[in-house]
């Protein structure tokens, strides 16, 4: 072994001294120094390699040159894809979108101010290798009465198939019929969306194409570190098998038409800029807040195998310049920038180098950014499903409890969110059959579309640095710690008779909407699909409501719910009672435990012995209401606000349990008129007493915003 190494510098250049070596070991060591830059070299090359590996699982590239030749890292040049849609609307867009906005605007024969009004501009082009998607969306500002929202959303669709044929004709790789079908359906969709805000509903309908249009050329330019105050701009990469030979659609979810058929987004990645208002500043002189989301791949098999063979080829063709996304694990990181933050972007290299690559949904090095470090967050979801179908008519549970970690100077902040949903929901029977074929058949799964939705979801949202559902244990009420939203949605397809009926029964019972929706909908004034989306936040408040009311009082509101559902009833007192003995009674002791033993004697059941001892465990740790209402078993009361959320049929069900000055009910409902036009009226009743227990703490320290897409 040697001694020691040591460095001598001299005119003839550096040299190595190794004390207790051979001659010939000297040699071969000056000899490897020689070599030394030749393997650097060729490992740089192997490194270049290996980030541009043009290996695939499902296709055989023939000529890898011209696959190679389509990157392009510079995120300033302009690219094909982006070069054809300019040329389609950078002269024109203006005169497309008046022309939109005027055949909206002639629809308005059926306006009533502040309830019913058209939802804005659709509009659509195809081109050769992909589809453009354009819709304006406008709605009312629950934070400012004289103010309307503008949500704009440009998004180009890029099929799988499409591309392959493409690359296919050129020569550029082989793909066989049995590989080629295995893609039949996966499409993926880049989708930006522009928030911003007007004075009233024509302004928003009829100003800011450019937005709307050509949003891409913030990324572009730059331009999104000038955006006007509290606008919100925002790109998303999304996934989909839509109905493709092994696509197959769950009813929850992000739903996208493709081809005539549903399928279910993915998303991927995305990174949001918004402008930041005096009053929302978390640091002085604050100006743009920045946030990058990658989501984890959670496909496996082949599902996965094919979707990042359709990611790389996307990363060498048409996506080159922008876009650099891997499978890898999910992860959040909020950026926040002065005005001297954003002229040090510009002068420092590596800051703007890790901006790029966040822009280009690349993870960021926190390290390099850490000035502008806002906060980390970090999600772990675990799901429990149950399924049901019938024939015809079948339905869906869903639960999970989603683990929210946000680091903010240098402070763990945790939340925890419960989710429950249940859908009823009736299939198209050509689908159902269809796809009844396609397994029996060909062993593949199709999507079966669905002719009428009815959901219902609940989300509890606490605070706390344990998960007090999975524990068992009560949670210390206050107003920043606990919120709960029910939600109810109810989509059909082409209306019937019977689903006409049912859409009439929620709009009355359960929605806030203008009675002159329901006429229309009576007298056939309006067509599907439709869609009512109600939801109703409640917070401490409307919690301690309900914990105040006593045994009788709540038996009597259960008995209002249910009617003559027997076993409605049945349902929901059993989870009350569990509920009650846990919320009213301190935990007992072994000692009360054997004090509160009835004493044998004969002539006493064991059913009467029973009831004898529980009564005198109840009467020693009964809680005064004062007590009751600080600490909360929310295990039990998850339970009954599931059994609540699929029990109650009417609005007046939830102000019953929980005081009608303590919920916030706000919502739309969207149909077609006769000739095929948006119709869409929003709701509102009750007080706004703000968001949930998450998005609240995320609006107060600059984390979110209230009109985040």
């Amino acid at each position: 072994m040697f001694n020691y190494l040591k460095k001598r510098s001299s005119s003839k250049g550096m040299e190595l001294l190794l004390e207790g070596e051979s001659d010939s070991y000297k040699l071969l060591r000056m000899s490897f120094l020689k070599l030394l830059p030749f393997l650097l070299l060729l490992m740089l090359a192997f490194e270049n390699a290996l980030a541009f590996d043009t290996s695939f699982n499902n296709i055989q590239v023939i000529d890898e040159d011209r696959l190679l030749n389509g990157l392009n890292n510079d995120l300033s040049k302009e690219h094909p894809l982006y070069k054809k849609i300019l040329d389609e609307f950078k002269d024109q867009y203006e005169t497309i979108g008046q022309r939109q906005a005027q055949n909206a605007l002639q629809g308005k024969n059926i306006f009533i101010g502040g309830g019913l009004n058209k939802i804005g501009i659709r509009y659509a082009k195809s081109f050769v290798d992909f589809n453009v998607n354009i819709e304006r969306q406008l709605s009312p500002d629950l934070f400012d009465d004289e103010r309307w929202i503008v949500r704009d959303v440009f998004s180009y669709e890029i099929s799988a198939n499409k591309l392959l044929s493409k690359l296919s004709d050129e020569g550029i790789i082989e793909v066989g019929e049995s590989q080629y079908a295995l893609f039949a359906g996966l499409s993926f969709r880049r989708q930006y969306t522009w928030v911003h805000f007007a004075d009233s509903y024509t302004d928003g309908l009829t100003r800011n194409f450019q937005k709307l249009f050509l949003p891409f050329l913030a990324f572009q330019n730059g331009n999104y570190k000038n955006l006007p105050t509290q606008e919100i701009l925002k790109k998303e990469d999304f996934l989909t098998f839509s109905a493709g030979a092994i696509g197959s659609m769950p009813i929850a979810g992000p739903l996208w038409a493709s081809a005539g058929a549903l399928g279910k987004f993915t998303k991927l990645a995305s990174v949001q800029f918004q402008s930041v208002a005096f009053d929302e500043r978390v640091k002085e002189n604050e100006a743009l807040r920045m946030q990058v989301e990658k989501t984890i791949g959670a496909e496996v098999g082949l599902r996965a195998s094919l979707q990042i063979d359709f990611l790389k080829l996307l990363r060498f063709t048409l996506l080159s310049f922008d876009f650099s996304y891997s499978y890898e694990q999910k992860y959040k990181v909020h950026l926040s920038f002065t005005e001297s933050d954003l002229q040090m972007m510009e002068e420092d290299a590596a800051l703007k180098k890790e901006l790029k690559r966040g822009i280009r949904f690349g993870k960021i090095d926190t390290t390099v950014m850490r000035p502008m470090l806002l906060a980390l967050e970090d999600s772990r979801k675990a799901t429990m499903n149950s399924k049901y179908l019938l024939l015809l008519i079948g339905g869906m549970k869903d639960q999970s409890t989603t683990h929210i970690q946000v680091t903010k100077d240098d402070k763990l902040h945790t939340f925890f969110k419960h989710f429950y949903e249940k859908a009823n929901f009736v299939q198209n029977i050509w689908s159902r059959i269809f796809g009844g074929v396609m397994r029996s058949l060909l062993g593949l799964d199709s999507v079966t579309r669905k002719s009428l939705v009815d959901l219902r979801r609940l989300e509890i949202e606490y605070k706390s640095s344990e998960n007090l559902i999975e524990k068992r244990e009560k949670l210390s009420i206050n107003k920043e710690n606990f919120s709960m939203v029910i939600e109810r949605k109810y989509n059909s397809g082409k209306l019937t008779k019977l689903t006409k009926k049912h859409a009439v029964e929620i709009l009355e019972s359960y929605g806030g909407v203008d009675p002159l929706v329901w006429h229309l909908l009576r007298s056939q004034q309006l067509q599907g699909p439709l869609t009512l989306t109600g939801k109703y936040i409640i917070k401490k408040e409307g919690l301690e409501y309900f914990n105040k009311l006593s045994l009788k009082e709540v038996y009597t509101v259960i008995k209002e719910t249910c009617r003559k559902r027997f076993f409605c009833r049945i349902s929901l007192e059993k989870s009350f009672d569990r509920y009650w003995k846990e919320v009213s009674h301190r935990s007992y002791s072994k000692k009360l435990y054997d004090y509160c033993k009835p004493k044998f004697k004969l002539f006493r059941s064991a059913k009467k012995k029973r009831y004898l001892w529980e009564s005198c465990i109840q009467k020693r740790t009964k809680l005064s209401i004062d007590q009751r209402l600080k600490n909360i078993p929310l295990w039990r009361f998850k339970d009954f606000a599931q059994k609540l959320t699929e029990k109650s049929r009417t609005k007046v069900d939830l102000y019953n349990y929980f005081g009608l000055p303590n919920v916030f009910l706000h919502g739309s409902f969207e149909a077609l008129d006769l000739e095929g036009r948006d119709f869409i009226s929003y709701f509102r009743e009750g007080d706004f007493n703000g968001l949930g227990v998450i998005d609240s703490y995320l609006l107060d320290n600059g984390l979110n915003n209230a009109a985040s897409p």
